[in-house]
């Protein structure tokens, strides 16, 4: 089995201000990554609860080029069919109701229980339209075909769609969204593709056992009422084994090191932290798993909202190879996370 690590971090003094391209304001969430590519998401009044008969949020994204115009999808995390949305009690011109579709793209598991997620993508001029509309008003309110409504509270949205205009560098353009202008030139060209070079995937046949630094770590952990167990084991490259204990039930685990083949050169791993966050409040809880053993990454278990990480074994050490802003708690679906920070993974010469 290939495992990814999945990280935890716990960041002190992490506040709703903007930290890597994320801004908060109201219920609006604005991520920008370093393409200029940004992404608001608006998410509904109420608390979200995952068994309600309706619960929905939006998402409006823009790529960073010149041409890009902003784009609006609904998604709607349960109950689909037919939608009328209102703004302030007052219609959408063009837009008296729309349509939900069952969204066969997103990666379920096919076992998955719960309920079905739908989307409706508007295109270019009903994106316009409708972001015209919600610039103007103080609620929207989405109704289903049963008659169930949820309210979205539109205040902060200026200041979103302000601060999107600036990162894309757009602000006194006639393409800004809101701080247009009489400049006709656009945002510069979207830099390029960040290229990290990492090994080829090594097999993860015949792992070594523990060696005798890492035995002597498990036999000082203390796990409670658990009990210790190498719950992560896997080859980064040849001659590369990364090793985390963990203790059970929850199979977290909270170091990580590296050896090689025959247990020697025994280290603690180093995870680089983001740039504007302080490593030494950087900790790591460690779980899960990949079909690429180059990698580790974090998943925000505790609290199901913030960043996720992951990062890829160079040959020497890790490099950040992704960053994502996660928005579950919140009722924004796991599996739609936006990118904080892109690279691309090439073949090490």
């Amino acid at each position: 089995m290939r495992w990814l690590i999945a990280l935890t971090v716990t960041i002190a003094a992490m506040t709703s201000a903007r930290a890597m391209g994320v801004r908060e304001s109201g219920d609006w969430t604005a991520i920008c990554d370093n393409l200029r590519s940004c992404t608001a998401i608006l998410v509904q009044e109420d608390r979200y609860d995952p068994n309600a008969p309706f619960a929905a949020y939006l998402r409006l994204t823009r790529e960073g080029d010149a041409d890009s115009v902003p784009r609006i999808t609904v998604v709607v995390t349960s109950g689909g069919g037919a939608v009328t949305p209102l703004i302030d009690g007052r219609p959408i011109r063009g837009i008296a109701q729309f349509k939900l579709q069952l969204d066969i793209n997103w990666p379920l598991d096919a076992a998955d229980a719960g309920p079905s997620f739908y989307t409706s993508q508007f295109d270019g001029a009903q994106s316009s339209a409708v972001l015209r509309a919600l610039r103007h008003g103080g609620r929207l309110t989405l109704t289903n075909a049963t008659g169930v409504s949820i309210t979205f509270a539109l205040a902060g949205m200026s200041s979103t769609l302000r601060w999107i205009d600036a990162e894309q560098m757009r602000a006194g353009t006639r393409s800004a969204m809101l701080d247009r202008g009489d400049r006709t030139d656009g945002p510069p060209p979207v830099p390029p593709l960040p290229k990290i070079a990492a090994p080829p995937k090594a097999p993860q046949d015949r792992l070594p056992a523990a060696p005798p630094p890492l035995a002597e770590i498990i036999r000082t952990m203390d796990c409670g009422k658990g009990r210790v167990s190498l719950f992560i084991t896997q080859r980064l490259a040849a001659n590369t084994i990364l090793w985390a204990p963990a203790c059970t039930p929850d199979e977290i685990a909270h170091r990580a090191y590296v050896s090689d083949e025959d247990g020697n050169h025994f280290r603690a791993v180093d995870l680089p932290a983001p740039p504007d966050v302080d490593a030494a409040a950087f900790h790591a809880d460690l779980a899960g798993r990949s079909d690429d053993p180059r990698m580790a990454g974090y998943y925000p278990w505790l609290t199901r909202c913030g960043r996720q990480i992951e990062w890829l074994w160079t040959g020497s050490a890790f490099a950040i190879a992704g960053m994502w802003w996660v928005m579950d708690c919140r009722g924004v679906l796991e599996v739609d996370r936006t990118p904080i920070y892109r690279a691309e993974t090439v073949a090490a010469p």
